[in-house]
């Protein structure tokens, strides 16, 4: 659960691993929710999924690139 007391916004959210896949409804909930309460507009919400999705795909890269820890007996 996520909490914005100033704006009385609640988000909540099923746990989920950092490698999981957002779906498409959470995330456009989520940003409606977020430009109708006005706390961002349409254009950051953008540039910060963006962002993410760029840091994230990073992540995978170097991840996909780290090198396999030897196997323990």
């Amino acid at each position: 659960m996520f909490k914005h007391e100033e704006s009385d916004t609640v988000f909540l959210f099923r746990e989920s691993a950092p490698q999981d896949i957002v779906g498409a409804i959470q995330v456009l909930g989520t940003r409606r929710i977020l430009i109708e309460k006005g706390l961002v507009d349409d254009d950051e919400f953008d540039r910060l999924l963006e962002q993410a999705q760029h840091v994230t795909a990073q992540e995978q890269e170097q991840h996909a690139l780290a090198p396999l820890s030897p196997a323990h007996p």
